[in-house]
C-alpha cells in the first residue's frame, strides 16, 4: 500500500511531466494504481491556482535561466534570483511555459566500423540455438560507488518538444570495482578487483579465483564471453584461453546491450541502493553486493539467456544501432 507521502510524490511528479510508465518503474506499483492516485490528486484540487505575481519580464528571465541551466532545480533558481520567487512558483512558471522535468538522454554515437562489427556479430549468431547460448559464460566488470551509482537517472527541465542530452557524466565518488560471471543456471562468481587490472592479473584472477573453484559448476564445452577491454584483448590472455582449448566469443565493441550481465548489474544496483542506501566504506559495500548477488533468482538469469536470439534480431532490425536492453 502506498503511503500518503508516496501518493503526494506521484501526484507532484505527474504534474511535472513524468509519464505513468516512469512512475510505475519508480514506485513499483501497477499502472492502474498510478492513474488512480493521479485522479485523486486532480479531484482534491478544488481551487484554481492563484494568479502569478511575477511580471512577464521576470518570467522570461526564469525561462532563459533554465534554457541555459536545464539540470538545475527550482530551488537553485530561487537562490539565483535572490529569493524573490519561491521554488513552487518557479515550477508553476515552467509548467505554464510548457516545460517538463524529463530524464536526460546520454548520447553515444556509434562509429561506422562499430556498427559493422555489431551487424557481423548479429548475422553470425542469430541462427544459434538455445543450447549454444546455454554454454556461454557472460562476464563483465562494474564499478559501484559508496554513495549512489554512475548509472542513476538524471532529469532536466526541458521544453515539452525537446529532450536534453549530455555526452557523459563524470563520476567523482569513492567506489569499488567488481568482476562478475553468470551462466544459464544463475549467477557464478563475484570478485572484488582493481580498476587498473592487467592481462596478468586478469588471468591470475580467473585461474585462482574462478576456474579452480567452479570446475564442476560450469557447462561442458563452455564458451567464454568478455568485452574488448585491453586486458581481455592482450596476447597473454588469448594464449591463456588457447591453452585451455576454450572458445572465446568475438565480441563487437561498445555493445553492452548484447550482454545479459548488464541487466544483472542493473538489478544488483537497484537492490544495493534501494531506499537511498549509502555505505561508509568499501567493506560495507562489498558485503551488501555479495549478499544481493547471491539472491538474484536463477529464473531471472534464465530469461536473460533466452533473449539472446532476439537481441541479435533487434540489432539487425536496427541496422546495427543500439537496442533497448
Amino acid at each position: 500500500m502506498l503511503t500518503l507521502y508516496q501518493r503526494a510524490k506521484i501526484q507532484e511528479k505527474s504534474r511535472d511531466g513524468s509519464s505513468a510508465s516512469d512512475l510505475v518503474r519508480e514506485f513499483e506499483v501497477h499502472v492502474t494504481t498510478i492513474y488512480r492516485v493521479i485522479r485523486e490528486g486532480e479531484r482534491r484540487k478544488k481551487q484554481r491556482e492563484r494568479p502569478l505575481k511575477t511580471s512577464s519580464h521576470q518570467r522570461k528571465e526564469i525561462i532563459n535561466y533554465f534554457h541555459q541551466n536545464p539540470l538545475n532545480s527550482a530551488a537553485a533558481a530561487t537562490h539565483h534570483f535572490q529569493n524573490f520567487i519561491s521554488p513552487s512558483c518557479v515550477r508553476r512558471i515552467l509548467r505554464i511555459s510548457n516545460f517538463r522535468y524529463k530524464p536526460v538522454i546520454s548520447s553515444f554515437t556509434l562509429k561506422p566500423e562499430t556498427i559493422a562489427s555489431r551487424l557481423e556479430f548479429a548475422r553470425t549468431y542469430v541462427s544459434k540455438n538455445q543450447e549454444y547460448w546455454d554454454r556461454v559464460i557472460f562476464t563483465d566488470e562494474k564499478k559501484f560507488n559508496l554513495v549512489g551509482n554512475d548509472g542513476i537517472r538524471i532529469s532536466a527541465w526541458s521544453a515539452s518538444h525537446q529532450q536534453y542530452k549530455i555526452s557523459r557524466i563524470q563520476p567523482s565518488r569513492a567506489s569499488l570495482m567488481v568482476w562478475g560471471a553468470i551462466s544459464s543456471s544463475g549467477t557464478l562468481q563475484l570478485i572484488c578487483t582493481s580498476e587498473s587490472i592487467t592481462a596478468q592479473t586478469y588471468v591470475n584472477m580467473l585461474e585462482e579465483e574462478f576456474f579452480s573453484q567452479l570446475e564442476y559448476d560450469l557447462p561442458e564445452d563452455l564458451i567464454w564471453m568478455h568485452d574488448n577491454a585491453p586486458p581481455h584483448r592482450a596476447n597473454f590472455t588469448r594464449e591463456y584461453f588457447e591453452g585451455k582449448q576454450m572458445e572465446v566469443l568475438k565480441w563487437p565493441p561498445h555493445s553492452p546491450d548484447l550482454n545479459p550481465i548488464e541487466n544483472v548489474w542493473g538489478m544488483l544496483q537497484k537492490k544495493v541502493y534501494e531506499g537511498g542506501k549509502t555505505f561508509r566504506n568499501t567493506t560495507e559495500l562489498w558485503e551488501e553486493l555479495s549478499v544481493q548477488w547471491r539472491q538474484i533468482p536463477n529464473q531471472t538469469i534464465r530469461k536473460l539467456y533466452n533473449s539472446m536470439r532476439k537481441r541479435c534480431c533487434d540489432v539487425l532490425q536496427a541496422n546495427g544501432q543500439r537496442i533497448k536492453y
